[in-house]
């Protein structure tokens, strides 16, 4: 029986199994009743007619974070996405690199962006806004708030006191108004003495009438002018009087 993989009077002669065959992008490689095609780089298959991608691999980390563009023969290139960096795009860029997190802020660093988580007393985006503590009022009976750094201060109007100057102070504590006389406290930072019919002042402490039963002595302190006036007015039933004055330990009498 003759042999199909030769040919010839004598079949000394092998049969070009390529004869016929297109390798497509490969050279044919004749074998014992078959063929081989061997393929140039970037191609596939058994006539070498796939083109092969270097992004069929998934070189840019998965295709995840960049977009792999092919040039053959079997090379590619990475195009990132925001926020990543590096030929296969597996690099992520630290937006916290360049501190932008102010007045103490910790800075966390995500995809193409960051987040500031602010110290106390500070907000905004990179925490560059000091929050106004004034804002509600904290302050007590109109006082001044000044506002500091997750704080504030109270400035307390007149009469007020404590850390919100939500404390009265009593102005009638040191009995400001003399002879037992009434204090009261109008509005807070004031007093007000009620004096009884026979005392006047501020302070009740000038006695504009007296009533004078059987021997009643009045002393007054002690002067630096020589020369004083005091008048008296009497409202007596009786007709007439002894008045008695020392001054100066001398005393003088005198019929009233």
């Amino acid at each position: 029986m003759k042999s199909l993989s030769f040919q010839g009077d004598d079949c000394t002669r092998s049969v070009d199994d390529c004869t016929g065959v297109d390798c497509n992008h490969g050279t044919c490689i004749d074998g014992h009743l078959n063929f081989t095609c061997q393929c140039d780089t970037g191609y596939t298959g058994v006539e070498c007619d796939i083109e092969l991608s270097a992004c069929d691999w998934m070189p840019c980390v998965a295709n995840q974070t960049a977009e792999c563009i092919a040039t053959p023969p079997l090379q590619y290139s990475c195009v990132c996405l925001l926020g990543y960096h590096g030929n296969t795009c597996d690099l992520d860029i630290d937006e916290c690199s360049s501190s932008p997190c102010r007045n103490g802020g910790n800075c966390f660093n995500l995809v193409d962006r960051f987040v500031c988580q602010c110290a106390t007393g500070w907000t905004g985006a990179t925490c560059q806004v000091n929050i106004d503590d004034c804002k509600d009022g904290p302050c007590a009976g109109n006082s001044q708030c000044v506002d500091k750094v997750g704080n504030y201060t109270c400035i307390c109007s007149p009469g007020l006191t404590g850390n919100d100057c939500d404390v009265d102070i009593d102005e009638c504590a040191d009995r400001p108004c003399m002879f037992d006389s009434v204090c009261v406290e109008p509005q807070p930072g004031t007093y007000e003495c009620l004096c009884p019919d026979h005392l006047t002042g501020l302070h009740c402490e000038i006695l504009s009438a007296a009533t004078l039963l059987g021997s009643t002595h009045l002393s007054c302190p002690p002067l630096s002018d020589d020369i004083i006036s005091i008048e008296f007015k009497f409202n007596t039933p009786l007709s007439s009087t002894l008045l008695y004055l020392t001054v100066n330990e001398e005393s003088y009498q005198g019929m009233v």
